[in-house]
């Protein structure tokens, strides 16, 4: 992101995808975090993000990092470990995230 004001166009790719994930996943709501992190988020990485987004995006990749399982992989695992109220700040996280990239793509097109 080369401004803080413009929407990074694979930034906006990867949360529209994670959101896709979050709507259409099986299971718990920590499952769909997991399948949306492994699947588009941790390809983003968080200087493609403003400022201000940033730290909620290094809780997000830290909380998917707290348990290893060669098996399952970490997101997984850890997403297991995270109570309702936690998956459920993290996958608002996501979504207010893509509607702040589409808004001001949107913004910057008109």
């Amino acid at each position: 992101m080369t401004n803080e004001n413009t929407a990074d166009s694979y930034a906006m790719e990867k949360f529209s995808l994670a959101v896709s994930a979050l709507a259409e996943g099986q299971g718990s709501l920590q499952h769909w975090l997991a399948s949306a992190y492994v699947y588009h988020l941790v390809h983003c990485g968080e200087a493609r993000l403003p400022a201000d987004k940033r730290a909620a995006f290094r809780e997000l990749e830290a909380a998917m990092r707290v348990k290893s399982d060669p098996q399952r992989g970490s997101a997984v695992a850890s997403a297991e470990l995270l109570s309702d109220d936690e998956a459920r700040r993290h996958a608002e996280f996501v979504v207010s995230t893509a509607f702040w990239l589409h808004r001001t793509w949107w913004l910057e097109q008109q």
